[in-house]
């Protein structure tokens, strides 16, 4: 039997080793290959999550960026109440923070709704005092129609003639002002003419001597003049003659002055 040169056998070898070589070569490659793909595939599933999530978090951004307009534009003057306090433990928490709170009663700073406003005090009512000491001669008429001697006709008596000698002091009868004084009244003779403090007016008539002035303060018993005549009622013995009108109009002056004994 020929034997083979040895040459050839090392060749051989040579030749099994460079295909084993190949194909590990050829196996790693494609198993590289394989990997970069899956890599490739992994790198680009992120890179979509994380363009979604760069999305969401811009949308995210431009919401919280609207947020910051401002939400009022301030005005001046607006009374600001401060809101209630809320309780996170649930409505039961709410109700006894509410029993918890004072009633407005308990305030010391409250007022009264129920207080009314005081009415103002009124004056005290002035008290008078005759203005001589003398008897009635002739009364208050009213609407009635009395017969004058003097006159000779008939007309109504709208005051009070107090007897009493001439010359005697005629006083005031209240604290009063001088609102009038006629020292030659053709029917009345001197007149001095009183208001008071409740408005109430008193003409003395028939008085000589006037010692006072208009717009004079006077205390009650300050002697305005003396008892003189009174022209349109001479006729009758010597007296005054007093008139008192209540609101502008005419009333009893003995309704008035304390009746003399």
């Amino acid at each position: 039997m020929k034997q083979k040169h040895p040459f050839w056998k090392g060749k051989a070898v040579y030749a099994a080793l460079g295909l084993v070589v190949a194909g590990a070569a050829l196996a790693s490659f494609l198993a590289i290959n394989s990997m970069m793909v899956k890599l490739g595939t992994a790198d680009s599933a992120p890179s979509g999550v994380s363009s979604q999530s760069q999305a969401s978090q811009s949308k995210e951004e431009n919401v919280w960026d609207s947020s910051k307009a401002p939400a009022e534009t301030k005005q001046e003057n607006v009374p600001v109440s401060e809101p209630e306090a809320v309780s996170s433990k649930g409505q039961g928490s709410s109700s006894a923070s509410s029993s918890a709170q004072p009633s407005p009663s308990a305030s010391s700073d409250a007022p009264s709704v129920s207080a009314e406003p005081s009415a103002p005090a009124e004056s005290p009512t002035p008290q008078y005092t005759s203005p001589v000491t003398g008897s009635v001669l002739q009364g208050f008429s009213g609407d009635e129609l009395v017969f004058n001697t003097t006159m000779q006709d008939w007309r109504t008596h709208n005051g009070v003639d107090f007897a009493v000698s001439e010359s005697n002091p005629v006083k005031a009868p209240c604290a009063a002002k001088v609102t009038a004084v006629d020292k030659e009244d053709p029917l009345w003779g001197g007149v001095v003419e009183l208001t008071d403090s409740s408005g109430l007016v008193i003409r003395l008539c028939g008085l000589a001597k006037i010692s006072v002035s208009q717009d004079m303060q006077v205390n009650q018993g300050d002697t305005l003049g003396m008892v003189g005549e009174v022209p349109c009622e001479s006729e009758s013995e010597s007296h005054i003659h007093v008139e008192i009108l209540k609101e502008g109009a005419y009333a009893d002056p003995q309704e008035i002055f304390p009746a003399q004994q």
